[in-house]
């Protein structure tokens, strides 16, 4: 695996911190934890996205050389972030992992956010506030916001050297990407919890933070997936060639690009809108969304037109009115 060597003396380990319980009529305030490693074509982005989402303090632990992170380090003084954490060395899933998880001992009793840098949240709500809000009221304390993979609209794998508009320079969903490609890789994601003593995330945030005490509602996101860009096939190779637990994944996507000349497959690949997401049929057949809970595409396929907000299946009626009510 390489050594792994603290940039900042004693880690994360020495940072975080624990505010007093917000009042309830007051706005949430939102913790963002991101472990980042290169991604500054897109960072920019990035940060505008979560700002404008009600994120209130970006917590970054940075892996790499400083000149890996460029980007972070020179973006970082600009937006309400704090570089909390940094190391080098070979990627291992469980040093990100402990990690991450050494920042969160610092942010309990508070809703968290935790995604890569590659990754981008859409909500049912306008805001983070807001969601948040009606996640309360529905007594739930994580938001599932399952993957699709964005695309160039060619399928090629080239991209600008600074993004500016993700969501332009890819315009594609491909909710069924990886199986298409024929890897078996989790798409599931929770990414927006309220973070309890309890709570123990995995390194992909694939599973639900709190284990089996995770409170669930209706409600879903959608994570919106930035990773098939200019850089990819480097860090492919990388991962392909090292002792990685999903290392058979890199190799799988490797095996489809050499085989289609670097092009991924647009097949069952649309143009982005909230009607046409909410009118795929995402549960046609599990394989093609392993480890969906599809339940998230039924309450998708329920929601008007243009909008998240009616998802309500699998609501008892007393959450179902609260809903409602907040309308």
């Amino acid at each position: 695996m390489g050594v792994v060597r603290d940039l900042f003396p004693g880690g994360a380990a020495t940072i975080g911190w624990s505010g007093p319980a917000r009042a309830e009529d007051a706005p949430a305030t939102v913790d963002l934890v991101c472990h980042v490693r290169g991604d500054g074509d897109l960072l920019h982005a990035w940060l505008d996205h979560y700002l404008a989402l009600g994120v209130t303090r970006f917590h970054f632990i940075a892996h790499g050389r400083q000149s890996d992170n460029e980007a972070l380090y020179r973006l970082q003084p600009r937006y309400p972030a704090m570089i909390v954490d940094a190391y080098d060395g070979a990627f291992d899933d469980v040093e990100k992992q402990r990690r991450v998880q050494a920042v969160l001992t610092g942010l309990r009793g508070r809703w968290v956010v935790t995604v890569d840098s590659d990754e981008m949240l859409e909500l049912p709500y306008e805001n983070l506030p807001t969601t948040i809000g009606m996640l309360e009221r529905l007594n739930a304390t994580a938001l599932s916001a399952p993957m699709v993979q964005r695309l160039r609209e060619d399928g090629s794998l080239e991209t600008p050297e600074v993004i500016a508009d993700p969501f332009e320079t890819m315009p594609l969903c491909a909710p069924a990407l990886y199986a298409t490609m024929g890897v078996k890789a989790c798409i599931t994601k929770y990414p927006l919890f309220f973070n309890t003593d309890t709570v123990v995330v995995n390194p992909g945030y694939h599973v639900r933070p709190d284990s089996q005490r995770t409170r669930l509602s209706g409600l879903r996101g959608v994570t919106h997936h930035f990773k098939w860009r200019a850089p990819i096939l480097q860090r492919l190779r990388e991962r392909a060639d090292s002792a990685h637990a999903f290392r058979h994944e890199s190799a799988g996507y490797l095996a489809y690009l050499g085989a289609h000349d670097y092009r991924l497959p647009l097949t069952g690949a649309f143009g982005y809108s909230r009607q046409r997401l909410s009118a795929a049929d995402c549960c046609a057949g599990r394989a093609a969304w392993t480890g969906c809970d599809c339940s998230w595409a039924r309450s998708y396929r329920r929601l008007p037109p243009g909008s998240l907000r009616g998802a309500l299946c699998g609501l008892p009626s007393a959450a179902a009115n609260a809903f409602r009510r907040c309308w």
